[in-house]
Parts: structure tokens; sequence; C-alpha cells
């Protein structure tokens, strides 16, 4: 199924939204829709020569004039798309007049002497002899008229004047949102796109932020390394440590302590060596000094 632009979508949905419990043609729709005062446009059928006129109220701005016969062409083709790709089926309507029009205003109320055709109670009225305006009641032309024959006058005639049934396949095409089936699976591939992107790159985030707090602990174990270091420097180079008074009373204590249990007194007066540093005497002071 193709592509459908707004407008498109618009008449799908009004054709699987018509209420069927009564036979009627796609006409009526259409004069909602595109053959009515309020878009300025009208369309008439002359079965007896094949044609249909297609009349536009503002044919002075050629602006309106290209976007009232683009609605209607393209009213056309949609209709004949569906039809060929079997979207919807036509019950063909008979005994239709022989001369007739759309239009929600316009109906063929009466015909003068001169063979005028008077549209509605304001005056509007056209010439059966010249198809080229519909005039008002002084006269004036207020729409005017662009034929189309051949295949566009066979098309109208069936399409805008038989009864269209809708497909399922349309059916759920409108309750899909008016979304085709191919445009439903690029949005699901999309969707889940979107979401392994979106796991991916959380992912990375929280990588990203593992790595950070890993840096971080470096750092701060390589600052405490550093500061380590110093400390050790400095110790080594400045620091002395000396055995205090009381210190060394617990040493002469326990010193008389085995002394007095192997029965040795000279125990001391030796001289004791405590990792390479010279321990004195009692009488003296105990420093244990380290060298520079």
């Amino acid at each position: 199924m193709r592509h459908f632009n707004k407008r498109e979508k618009e008449i799908i949905e009004i054709l699987v939204n018509r209420d069927f419990k009564t036979v009627n043609s796609f006409s009526a729709e259409l004069n909602k829709m595109l053959f009515n005062e309020k878009n300025g446009a009208a369309l008439m059928v002359d079965r007896a020569e094949k044609i249909v006129y297609l009349f536009i109220y503002n044919f002075e701005d050629e602006k309106c004039v290209k976007s009232r016969i683009g609605e209607f062409l393209e009213l056309i083709n949609l209709l004949l798309y569906l039809d060929e790709n079997n979207l919807i089926n036509i019950l063909p309507q008979s005994n239709l007049p022989e001369f007739f029009l759309l239009h929600d205003t316009f109906r063929l109320v009466d015909y003068d002497s001169g063979g005028k055709c008077i549209l509605n109670g304001n005056g509007f009225s056209f010439d059966v002899g010249d198809m080229h305006y519909i005039y008002n009641r002084e006269g004036i032309p207020v729409y005017r008229s662009y034929r189309f024959n051949g295949k566009y006058y066979d098309l109208a005639l069936r399409f805008f004047f038989g009864v269209i049934y809708p497909t399922a396949e349309l059916c759920a095409f409108v309750e899909r949102g008016n979304i085709t089936e191919e445009e439903e699976r690029f949005n699901i591939q999309l969707e889940e796109s979107l979401r392994q992107h979106r796991i991916a790159m959380e992912n990375a985030g929280e990588q990203l932020r593992k790595t950070k707090r890993s840096l971080n602990i470096s750092y701060i174990a390589l600052f405490i390394s550093f500061v380590a270091l110093i400390a050790t420097l400095c110790s080594n180079l400045w620091m002395k440590t000396t055995i205090e008074p009381g210190q060394f009373r617990i040493m002469e204590n326990f010193l008389e302590r085995i002394e007095k249990n192997t029965g040795n007194e000279n125990i001391r007066t030796d001289t004791v060596v405590l990792s390479g540093s010279a321990v004195q005497t009692r009488e003296d002071s105990l420093n244990i000094g380290m060298k520079k």
C-alpha cells in the first residue's frame, strides 16, 4: 500500500466509517467534502454527451482554480488506486438520470421557457445550450465550468455514483491510525533501534562514571604515596628518637628481675645493643640516634 497524504487519509476514513444500513452512493459524502458552497465547487454530469463539468466559483483566481481541479483529480486517482488494489468494492448505481449535478445547495428545481435551468431560490441558473457558466439572478457569471470526458467521465460516473464498500485490509489500515503495514514495520524497527541506542548510551555513561571513579581513586592513592614518601624522607633526614627516663627505668627494673632470678649481678653494667645503636648504662642518658 502506498503512502497517502492527509486529505487522502481523510477520504479513506470517510469510506470506512460510512453507515451501510442504507444503500447510498458516495455522492452524499462528496457534497460534504468537495462539491459545496463553502468549497466553491459543483459537479454536473451530462450522460448524453458523456461529459463531466467541474464548476468553480472563484474562477478568476488562478490559484483557486488549480486547487479545485487538483482536488477533483486527486479524488479520482485515489479511488482508482483503491479499486485496482482490491481495497474497495463498488456496487454500480442503476437508473441514473441523463443529467444531474452534485452540490450541497443546487438542485434542478425548474426550467424557464428559454431553456434556462434554475438551481436554487436565489436565482442561480445555467443555460442548457451553454454550459460554460452558472449565473446569478442579475445574469453575472459566478461559476465557470471545466470539462472532463473520456476516462475521467467513466471513472467519475462509476466512483461518485456507485456504492463503495471498503475491504478488511482498508479497515485495518484505518484501525492502525492510517499507517500502512510498511510504515508500521518501519516504526517498530525504528523504536527498537532507538531503544538499543538508549541502552548503549546508558551503558557507556555508566562505564564512563566507573572510569572516572577509578581515576579519582588512583589519583588519591598516588597522592597518599607521594605524601608517605616525602614523610619518610623527612624522617630519615631530620627525625631523632630518644628513650625517655621513664622508659629507661622500665628497662632497669626488667634487668633487676633478671639478676635476681639468675644470680648474675653484672647484667645491668653490661652494654646492651638495640638495632645497631649503643644503649648506655643507667648512669648515662640513653639516646638512640639516627645518623643523617
